[in-house]
């Protein structure tokens, strides 16, 4: 591996590991919301199921993307 494909994963895997964190702090608020609103069954209504249905696309979308870039971060290392 050259010093610059080295250098270049370093900064991907840094790169990568800001964007999970980031991804982590919203998953936690979002859950959080998630506990209180059920706890509250009134709060339930249209806008509020819509919502939960749109997070749970986002969190399932923001997981795949965190697979691909993983996977492929392993595969440069294979190089």
């Amino acid at each position: 591996m050259s010093d610059s494909t080295a250098k270049q994963l370093k900064t991907d895997m840094l790169l990568l590991c800001d964007q999970f964190s980031q991804f982590s702090e919203e998953c936690a608020f979002i859950c959080d919301a998630f506990a209180a609103i059920v706890r509250e069954p009134e709060a339930l209504d249209e806008a509020t199921i819509a919502g939960f249905s749109h997070y749970s696309i986002w969190i399932k979308d923001q997981v795949t993307g965190f697979k691909h870039k993983i996977h492929k971060v392993h595969q440069d290392l294979n190089q």
